[in-house]
């Protein structure tokens, strides 16, 4: 490989604060908020022009796993929030909602919690010294600058800061899991749409275990995906079609395409990226022809990135693992628990669905990095093996996991110690002020 060297540069230092958060999605919005509401000098980092990260960004408006009795906080304010707009389903299970009314909900909640937005600017390095990392470099549209910072959260879903202070991690695991392009459609005939399926059962999505059957849940046939895929009339590498009904009218998302990849290699990035448009067109070309009430369907549009399941996963203090979440394992440090079942979805139409019997713990080492004194890690990078971030990825956990996060900074900062000598006691008692949930109902 060839090299170039830089020249020296003097980079501004643009920002001080507190806590900065680098990422905008549901682990580090609530990482921000809770920070910022417990005294914090905030500071939220994200690459895109508004927050919310794949639920408004990669279109998967679906909170999946939701059961007030195990996940409330910050999580259950946005709930309100949606309902209050009539922007959001019936609440079961799957909620559906919609993803503009939330990028408005997100903000508005970070901006009055006191949180310094910088938006449109993507964190290119960490300036650490020792086994502390004293901020980042971010590059946007006013050139390149550093923020400063005492505590570093790392919400950014592949742990890029982490990683760039050093950190360990592990990746991948059997099965892989997938990229997905979730894409909205509009003009659809949704009483037309209902009517197939009350005639023909087979259009009906089969819920796993412990979600009930959902009226907003709809699934083409496999027949007749195989049929179409051998007539190479669509172009899709495996045969599951589901289309979920949102709370907007004749308006539905569509979850169809797999492609096999790494999130944090770009070249698989931009394969998915290209293969997934292609789906995308093909898959609204097939419903037209062959499911009624998609006859004047168009593409509504796409996310601006294709989805990550899974990257890296943070070495932290603690490895929470598949034998701990299945025997709903209790921890004396616990900041969340979570019942979302083990969910992965492997290459073609393998799937591994594994419920639980009762929800689980998460205990704060599984916040803290190995060898680094002031980051704290949030969302689907913290500490946890393969199968068990197929639970933990779900949106009200990484909710529950970033409103510990940035309750445990501000605790840490007010108190002018590390979060790892921060008494696990001390943050328990403020997360349980704040509704948040730590013990079985």
């Amino acid at each position: 490989m060839n090299y170039i060297v830089e020249a020296e540069k003097k980079t501004p230092v643009s920002l001080e604060a507190n806590v900065i958060v680098v990422g905008g999605g549901p682990a580090g919005l609530a990482a921000s908020v809770a920070a910022a509401r417990n005294g914090a000098k905030t500071v939220l980092i994200e690459r895109y022009g508004y927050l919310g990260g794949m639920i408004t960004a990669g279109l998967c408006p679906t909170f999946m796993g939701v059961d007030r009795r195990i996940i409330r906080g910050i999580f259950s304010e946005i709930l309100d929030r949606l309902y209050a707009e009539k922007a959001a389903s019936k609440e079961s299970f799957f909620t559906q909602f919609d993803p503009e009314i939330l990028k408005f909900i997100s903000q508005d909640l970070a901006i009055k919690a006191g949180v310094k937005l910088l938006l449109h600017s993507w964190v290119v390095d960490a300036i650490t010294s020792g086994s502390k990392i004293d901020g980042v470099i971010i590059e946007n549209k006013s050139g390149r600058q550093a923020v400063l910072g005492k505590i570093i959260i790392d919400a950014s879903g592949d742990g890029d800061v982490a990683v760039k202070a050093g950190a360990s991690f592990n990746m991948g695991g059997t099965p892989e899991q997938t990229l997905t392009m979730l894409f909205r459609v509009g003009g659809v005939d949704m009483d037309v749409l209902n009517k197939l399926r009350k005639e023909n059962p087979e259009f009906a999505n089969k819920p796993h275990p412990p979600s009930p059957p959902n009226p907003m849940f709809y699934r083409v046939p496999n027949k007749m995906v195989e049929d179409a895929r051998k007539k190479g009339e669509l172009h899709l590498s495996h045969e599951t079609i589901q289309v979920i009904a949102l709370p907007l009218p004749g308006i539905v998302l569509v979850n169809a395409g797999h492609i096999i990849g790494m999130g944090t290699n770009v070249d698989d990035l931009i394969r998915g990226e290209i293969q997934s448009r292609e789906q995308a067109v093909s898959v609204v070309k097939f419903l037209r022809k062959n499911v009624h009430g998609f006859e004047s369907s168009f593409i509504l549009d796409t996310p601006i990135g294709i989805g990550v399941r899974e990257s890296r996963r943070i070495v932290g203090e603690y490895i929470l693992v598949k034998n701990d979440i299945i025997q709903g394992k209790r921890f004396s440090d616990v900041i969340a628990q979570n019942k979302m079942p083990i969910d992965i979805h492997g290459p073609g139409d393998k799937h591994t669905w594994i419920p639980l019997e009762e929800a689980y713990d998460i205990p704060y080492r599984c916040l803290l990095p190995k060898n680094i004194d002031n980051l704290l890690i949030a969302g689907r990078c913290i500490s946890v093996d393969h199968e068990t971030e197929a639970s933990i990825r779900s949106i009200p956990c990484c909710f529950a996991t970033g409103q510990a996060a940035g309750t445990a900074a501000a605790l840490s900062i007010r108190n002018s110690i590390s979060p790892k000598n921060l008494k696990v006691e001390i943050l328990q008692k403020a997360l349980t002020e704040q509704g948040t949930i730590l013990s079985k109902k």
